[in-house]
This record gives structure tokens, C-alpha cells and sequence, in this order.
């Protein structure tokens, strides 16, 4: 199942200067959960300092379990919307079928750190 989490900084509790410290750790961690599957995609928000999460889990709980190894999740110093769960729409891509893209095929699920798709026939 596909959750979207909307997450914030708590702006309003905390300064930028209480952000930097765990900064580096939390892009870590996104990029564990990303390479893993946890996190299908990400995105920065641009109206306010936060992101957006396509994850994917078994069910709300396990969404929130994964959120909550994020740092700034954690120390309770980001904001989250309430999880909600997403389906595709009927007639779209399943994530296991094969997507073209500049000339060759590659699975939609295969993850690497350099990137969400892997050639399925190598480079």
C-alpha cells in the first residue's frame, strides 16, 4: 500500500540553528529509506521548509514506523499531516512492469543509491 506524508519543520519551536545539527543525518536516513523501497520518492517543499514522501509499507503503522527512524521525526522538530493511504488508478503502470526510457528498458523497482531505476539488462 502507497502512503503520502507531508511533513513541515516546526518553525514556530525551533530555529534553523536547532535544525543544522540533525541535518545531515536525516538526508542519510531518507536516502536509506529511499534505496530499501521504504521511500518511493521525495520531494522539498517549496512553500515552506519540509518534504513530501511517496512511501510504500504494508499498512498505517508500518508507514509511521519508518517515518518515525527519520532524526527530525524523532525529536519531534517536523510536523507531519495525518498518513493517509493511496491506490493507483485503474489502467495505470503497476511498479512491477517495465517502463522505456532513453532507448532502453528498465524495471520500476529496482533501486540503487545512484538512483530509483536500474537497467534490467545492465548498461
Amino acid at each position: 500500500m502507497q502512503f503520502i506524508a507531508l511533513l513541515r519543520r516546526d518553525t514556530e519551536r525551533f530555529k534553523d540553528t536547532d535544525f543544522a545539527p540533525h541535518l545531515p543525518e536525516e538526508a542519510e536516513q531518507r536516502r536509506r529509506l529511499y534505496v530499501e523501497g521504504f521511500a518511493r520518492q521525495v520531494w522539498n517543499r517549496t512553500d515552506v521548509p519540509g518534504s513530501a514522501l511517496l512511501l510504500e509499507a504494508a499498512d498505517a503503522t508500518a508507514a509511521r514506523s519508518g517515518l518515525d527512524t527519520l532524526p527530525l521525526v524523532k525529536t519531534k522538530m517536523m510536523l507531519m499531516m495525518p498518513l493517509r493511504p493511496w491506490r493507483p488508478i485503474r489502467g495505470s503502470a503497476r511498479a512491477h512492469e517495465i517502463v522505456p526510457t532513453a532507448g532502453r528498458w528498465l524495471t520500476a523497482t529496482a533501486r540503487s543509491p545512484e538512483g530509483p531505476f536500474m537497467p534490467s539488462g545492465g548498461f
